[in-house]
């Protein structure tokens, strides 16, 4: 992910990466900081509701349109 994160982002912005949702990971862990301006969210999917529940700053941070965009 740090090597995407770079290649793909020039080493700025956030990533995010799916698992599925278990008893043992039932919420977003909190972000690793691979720097200052490169972060990397870990967040479960559940696979029996169909369902994943986002954070507001992770929406804030990789829904924004401007970011999106632009």
């Amino acid at each position: 992910m740090f090597a995407y994160g770079h290649n793909y982002l020039p080493g700025e912005g956030d990533m995010i990466l799916i698992y599925p949702k278990t008893e043992n990971f039932p919420e977003t862990l909190q972000p690793f900081k691979f720097s200052e301006k490169l972060r990397l969210w870990v967040t479960p999917f559940d696979l029996e509701k169909g369902e994943m529940h986002w954070p507001n700053d992770i929406k804030a941070s990789l829904f924004n349109p401007l970011r999106i965009a632009g």
